[in-house]
Formats: C-alpha cells, structure tokens, sequence
C-alpha cells in the first residue's frame, strides 16, 4: 500500500471515529462469541468422553424379566462391534422405610458399565446391604445406616404378566399361581428381606427418577432405584440374568448426542436384537409350558378330589340303601 494511500485510510477513520469503532467493537464481539461457542461445544464433548470412560456408559441395554442363560450371554459376546457385555439381575418390588412404602427397583451393582459414584458411606459388600440413590434418599430423609424391609406379595396386574411371557389363553389363573406356595414371590428373589443402607450412590443413567421407569410386575411408577451385592440374590431362585448391558468400543470415536452415534447405536441394537429375538421366543415357550404344566397339574388334582367326592357320595347313598327301614 502507497503511502498516500495510507495517509487517506487515516483521514477517513478520524473523520469516523465512532463508526469506526463500533464496527470494530462488532467484529471483536462477533469473532469472541464464536471463538466462545467452539471452545464451549469442544469441553462440553471432552466432559461426555472424560465421564463416559470413568462410568462405563452403556450403548446397549436389554431387560428380559424371565432371565438370561449363559449360553445366550456368549452368543452376545459374539457379535461384531461388542466389546464388553455385562449381566446383572434386578427385580421389582415394594419396600418400607421409616414405615412408608415405596416400589423400588433393586438392581445388582454394576461392576464395569454404568459403574456407580459413592456420595457418603461404602457400597454393600454383604447380602443383607444396600445402597439408594443419593438424591431420593435426600428428599426422603432416608440415610447410611438405615433399615428396609422388602414386602413379598406379587401385586400386578394379570393382563400385564400375560404380555410379558405371552399367554394368551383367559383358562390360565396365572395370578394366583404367582402368589401361590409353589411359586417365587418378589422376596424370595433375596436371601434376607431386611437391609441396611451402607451407601448413597448416583448413577448417571438415573438422573431423574422418571428415567426408573415402571414395575413390570405391578405397573406402577419406580420411586428409587436401589443397589445390592449379587450375594444378595437367592441362588435357587429362578431369575437368571434379567438385565443385560453392552459396550462397543467403536462407539467411544463419537459424541454420545450425536446423529453419528445414534446411528452406529441403532445398527448395534439390530444385530443385538436379532440374536436375542430367537432365544426370547423359546424361552417365553418354555415359560408358557411351566405355567400352563402347574394349571394342568391343579385341575388334575381338583377333577380327583371332585372324583373322590362323588364316589364318596355314591358309596353314602349305597350304605343308606342297605339300611333297614
């Protein structure tokens, strides 16, 4: 640039001082606000990625309320794209605290996904220990060192069980067999129906308590989601692993919100999904013949005492016929 033509880009801006600074100021402001947003969009993906790899998050996650064998454990563990499959138990049921009840949703603390955070206390280590969830137990008055007591009657709806082992047949008394002494109540799941809270915990999948869902035994709304031991679970109870959780280290290349993710998710879901389905239906089956096997076994035992009842009646009126007049 020439010197007068230097000399004449000075005139001009002292000629325009306010102009020329407040579109100055503009640009600054302009390129500052951007330069801002980048840097907040870039921490806010580094924080994801810091607590995605302290806490173990998880991509895939499937409930099956009727358990998981081993078998179809492996068979997860098979599938291209998943690195890490962990299996948990959980089960619904009602439980009393400071003489309040609450449905709770009592899960197996995870070991490597969706690991949980320690607020006060330490994490149960034996089988009549529990852990709560930090926030509930706050606006509950509940703490470390307080007892619960786990309630043992299945109270959920008929319709509700039949979907989720898919009977359609209106003959099957289902409820009364689930409350019946051959069969497992919520409680028996356990090995004690009395717990003290050793922990208070956060788990970032339940950052409100809307994310616990609903019972599937009772339908209605979960209102804390507590944590033992899997030494807390009665080894002859028939529960197998009902809640399955997986992690594909691919995954871990993407932003946890974004569109990519979500779609490298979703493809990991339909091979997940499609290796599940064929096991799921056999085991429904399976449930389906065990249930439908107890109901046959009852009106066997019932047509035999309404046999034994008529043959006694007919031997009665027999007996009266012999009788003198």
């Amino acid at each position: 640039m020439k010197k007068t033509q230097i000399r004449d880009l000075l005139t001009n801006i002292n000629r325009s001082k306010v102009s020329f600074i407040s579109i100055t100021l503009f640009v600054m402001l302009a390129v500052g606000l951007y330069t801002g947003l980048s840097w907040t969009a870039n921490l806010t993906e580094e924080s994801m990625n810091r607590y995605d790899d302290k806490f173990g998050m998880q991509d895939v996650e499937i409930v099956y309320p009727y358990g998981v064998s081993d078998e179809a454990i492996a068979k997860l563990k098979d599938i291209d794209g998943v690195d890490e499959v962990e299996a948990g138990r959980l089960v619904y049921t009602m439980v009393n605290i400071n003489d309040k009840d609450y449905q709770a949703k009592i899960m197996q603390i995870p070991e490597s996904i969706n690991t949980l955070e320690v607020i006060s206390g330490n994490l149960p280590s034996k089988a009549n220990e529990i852990a709560l969830a930090a926030d509930w137990a706050e606006s509950n008055n509940v703490k470390v060192g307080d007892k619960i007591i786990f309630s043992s009657d299945y109270t959920g709806s008929l319709d509700t069980l039949k979907k989720i082992i898919s009977v359609d047949s209106n003959d099957i008394d289902i409820k009364s067999l689930m409350n019946s002494d051959s069969s497992k109540r919520a409680s028996e799941y356990f090995v004690n129906t009395e717990y003290t809270v050793t922990a208070l915990v956060e788990n970032s999948l339940y950052v409100f308590s809307e994310a616990l869902g609903v019972s599937v035994s009772t339908g209605q709304s979960v209102d804390v989601g507590a944590y033992v031991c899997e030494s807390a679970f009665a080894s002859d109870a028939d529960l197998g692993y009902n809640d399955i959780t997986i992690r594909s280290n691919s995954l871990r290349n993407y932003f946890g919100f974004s569109d990519e993710y979500k779609t490298k998710v979703s493809e990991l879901a339909s091979k997940v999904t499609e290796v599940f389905d064929s096991y799921k239906d056999s085991r429904n089956t399976e449930i389906a013949n065990k249930v439908k096997a107890v109901e046959d076994k009852v009106k066997s035992e019932l047509a035999s005492a309404k046999q034994q009842i008529d043959d006694g009646k007919a031997a009665v009126a027999s007996a009266k016929e012999l009788l003198p007049e």
